[in-house]
This record gives structure tokens, C-alpha cells and sequence, in this order.
């Protein structure tokens, strides 16, 4: 029986498209995305809408965006109710992110 639970489980849930301060669609989580800053290793911010301070980051690829691309990234400081605070070498580069919270 308890397996048939997690079979159901595994089969029925997903993230869901990326887009902007979006709810993933069956697990605790938004969508972000913007822009590395046009110079390297200077701070920008990503403002998330989730309303509470978010304590996980994962980069996302979505595949119907040709722009999307994984870059290095590195937290500057620490992430607050409105915003993460991030770096990249990478410039003028689009990230999508998962950001749980």
C-alpha cells in the first residue's frame, strides 16, 4: 500500500514552468530569474517575492528559453525577506533559480 502512495507521489508532482516569482506547482518553492551584473564579481540583487527570507538556492535550466545558461555564482551576503544578494564572474548573464524558503 505504501508504495503505491510514493509510486502516486513520484508519478504526480512536478515543479512546474519557470517564471518570475512564480509558486513551483506541487513543492514549497518560487521561481526567480534575472541578470548577472554587467561586471564581474560585483554584488547585484535578486528580489523573490517570497515574503520570508529563503535558505536554499538551486540554479535551474529552463529548456525553452535559448538565453538559459548555468553560471557560477556566489552568495555575497546573506538573503533577507525581499532580496538575495549574489556575485558571478559570469556578466550580462540570465539565471533562472529555484528558491526555497
Amino acid at each position: 500500500m505504501l508504495t503505491r502512495v510514493f509510486e502516486y507521489f513520484v508519478e504526480n508532482n512536478e515543479l512546474g514552468p519557470v517564471a518570475h516569482q512564480t509558486k513551483l506547482t506541487n513543492f514549497k518553492g518560487y521561481y526567480a530569474q534575472s541578470t548577472t551584473s554587467s561586471t564581474a564579481n560585483d554584488e547585484f540583487s535578486v528580489r523573490h517575492g517570497i515574503g520570508r527570507t529563503p535558505y536554499l538556492l538551486v540554479p535551474v535550466l529552463p529548456l525553452d528559453d535559448t538565453t538559459a545558461q548555468l553560471v557560477r555564482l556566489k552568495v555575497s551576503r546573506a538573503a533577507d525577506a525581499q532580496r538575495i544578494y549574489l556575485t558571478s564572474p559570469d556578466t550580462s548573464a540570465p539565471i533562472f533559480l529555484w528558491l526555497e524558503g
